[in-house]
């Protein structure tokens, strides 16, 4: 495994929202959907995922940056599910005709986030022989080694461990006779597609992955059957931007709303409103913290809304409207607030007022 850090092109003092803004570049310049074809590209996309799987959990970034992971078992996919439980198989049980892992991109929105959702995936999977029902053998005879189970049990006190069985080489089976229809192979030409239910939780973000054991392609000679692991990817949203479970969105507003004071509806994510009191004098870019309105997520924890009011300044304006803002211009003529004052104090330049 490569250093999470060099791969994101951090230093070890990188904050989270650092460690964010790098994976995002990085996995929207390497996506394969982006570079179809290229193989680097691909794995420069999985290092990269990787590397934030590590760095944007808490605990298992510590754990690096105390000595880094034990690599006798080293995770193959990151994801949500139970990686060390098939690492544990791979190399002590019988995984030498285990079907393959499947892999898939799943988008969704952020309103989908914010809720959890259900979704439908199709994966398509190798077609089996209709002959030998995807065995690849026609007859064989029960290992006498290993009594069929394809792998030996080795004591070494207090720890039992199990390995491929070498007498039938993890088959199971001895004295095999190969099905003449697929020679062997267990598989038929072309492929088919099946849909698999995906529960989505609510709070999730791009780079993770949701593992599903048993869901990937069909075992092949009584092998185990592979996982399925979902990419999931979210989609930008037109109005608000994330930050971990917090929620940010800029409303645009007019002069006089800032200088008058106002209220404001704010949009959700649920297609509700919530109202905020803008008070009169009110600056542009200030915000307003809407405690418990961010994106929840299963633990527990919901995030916060931040709300960041801006001038829209008018692009065209009527003549009428141009006469009022110069009797505007008048009022405010000599009207120089203590911000002001203090820039003209500290710079020497004087502020123009006409």
């Amino acid at each position: 495994m490569k250093d999470p850090y060099a791969v994101l092109g951090l230093t070890k003092t990188a904050t989270k929202e650092e460690i964010t803004k790098a994976y995002r570049q990085g996995a929207k310049t390497h996506h394969p959907d982006v570079n179809p074809g290229d193989p680097d590209a691909e794995r420069r996309f999985r290092e990269i995922q990787e590397a934030y799987d590590i760095l944007s959990n808490p605990s298992r970034r510590a754990e690096y940056d105390a000595g880094g992971f034990n690599m006798n078992f080293r995770r193959r996919d990151a994801g949500m599910g139970n990686p060390f439980s098939d690492m544990m198989n791979d190399f002590f049980g019988n995984s030498t005709y285990r079907g393959r892992n499947l892999q898939i991109r799943l988008e969704i929105t952020l309103e989908e986030v914010y809720s959890g959702c259900k979704k439908t995936v199709k994966v398509k999977s190798k077609n089996k022989c209709d002959a030998c029902k995807g065995q690849g053998l026609v007859s064989s005879d029960t290992c006498a080694e290993c009594k069929g189970e394809g792998f030996v049990k080795i004591h070494n006190a207090p720890f039992e461990f199990r390995k491929n069985c070498s007498t039938c080489g993890g088959l199971g089976k001895v004295n095999p006779v190969p099905c003449s229809d697929c020679n062997g192979t267990g598989t038929k030409a072309g492929f088919s597609e099946k849909e698999i239910p995906v529960d989505v939780p609510c709070g999730v973000d791009s780079g993770m992955q949701i593992r599903m054991p048993g869901m990937g392609e069909e075992s092949l000679k009584g092998g185990k059957q592979g996982d399925l692991v979902v990419y999931l990817v979210v989609k930008d949203h037109p109005i608000f931007q994330r930050d971990g479970i917090d929620l940010f969105v800029d409303v645009p507003v007019s002069y006089t709303q800032l200088a008058l004071g106002c209220d404001l509806e704010i949009p959700t994510l649920l297609n509700e409103k919530l109202a905020i009191k803008v008070p009169p004098g009110t600056q542009t870019h200030s915000k307003f913290k809407l405690r418990g309105k961010g994106l929840p997520v299963p633990q527990g924890f919901v995030g916060d809304l931040i709300v960041t009011v801006k001038v829209e300044t008018p692009k065209t304006t009527s003549a009428e409207y141009v006469e009022v803002l110069k009797q505007l211009a008048v009022f405010e003529a000599g009207q120089v607030d203590p911000k002001r004052s203090n820039w003209q104090k500290i710079t020497g330049t004087p502020v123009n007022n006409s």
